[in-house]
């Protein structure tokens, strides 16, 4: 007659020993595994630091240097005729981070827009040729494959670091060989800011970077900014993030 396991521990073993010692194997063996990848995930960590150098694109004005600005920026909705801005001045400068920090309605996403250009505003200028790069709340690639979308003049020479930071996110095996429609929230996100990253852009945009994110994205995020040091300009709520990646804050 088979006897069951009548172990405590869900670990079922063969071997002439006890639960507690069958237990604390099992356990030293889960704990070599994370460490193993924590220290994979570091490498490529340290690898990413000299992997992409960031162009900086300056421009003059004057005496100083000056990426983006807004000169007394008025704007208001066109359907309410809410103003959300009126007066507000920004700068811009190389290797600043700056966090847009404020309440849901403020026009955190709409001041994005209208940095980027997106939303046109005689008072926002930017520096010639400058390229920016823009992660959303919402990410724009939800149908077909991805790899037909990399497989574009745009991408060439790209791919690379996209996968880096891929593989640096977490992203399934054989993510590429699915349909986008199959992706979760969450690894939508990933490719979403991924790309932003990994293109030859000036600036970054990211808007609330961390929706649909779990802890340990949060933490290899932070830390690829970290180690780039892009120029930025993000929205996030979370503040212990903020704070730690932001050189300057702009209440809106």
């Amino acid at each position: 007659m088979e006897v069951g396991n009548k172990q405590k521990y869900p670990y079922k073993s063969n071997h002439r020993t006890n639960g507690n010692k069958a237990y604390a194997g099992q356990k030293r063996r889960g704990q070599i595994r994370i460490l193993t990848n924590l220290e994979e995930k570091r490498g490529l960590l340290k690898n990413m630091e000299t992997a992409y150098p960031w162009e900086i694109q300056e421009a003059e004005y004057g005496e100083e240097r000056w990426m983006i600005r807004a000169d007394h920026l008025r704007f208001s909705h066109e359907n309410t005729g809410t103003v959300l801005f009126d007066g507000f001045c920004f700068k811009l400068y190389p290797g600043e981070r700056i966090w847009l920090r404020g309440k849901n309605g403020v026009g955190k996403t709409t001041l994005l827009q209208l940095l980027s250009g997106e939303l046109k505003n005689e008072a926002v200028e930017r520096a010639e040729g400058l390229k920016i790069g823009w992660a959303r709340q919402e990410p724009r690639l939800r149908s077909g494959y991805l790899r037909e979308h990399l497989d574009t003049p745009k991408w060439q020479g790209k791919t690379k670091r996209f996968l880096e930071l891929c593989r640096c996110f977490d992203m399934p095996d054989g993510f590429l060989e699915r349909p986008l429609e199959t992706y979760s929230s969450g690894e939508q996100k990933k490719v979403e800011l991924a790309l932003a990253l990994a293109g030859e852009n000036h600036v970054i945009f990211l808007d609330e970077p961390l929706n649909y994110m779990e802890i340990l994205f949060q933490n290899k995020l932070e830390e690829v900014i970290l180690a780039d040091q892009p120029t930025l300009i993000f929205t996030e709520h979370d503040a212990g993030f903020s704070e730690r990646i932001a050189t300057r804050i702009v209440e809106l």
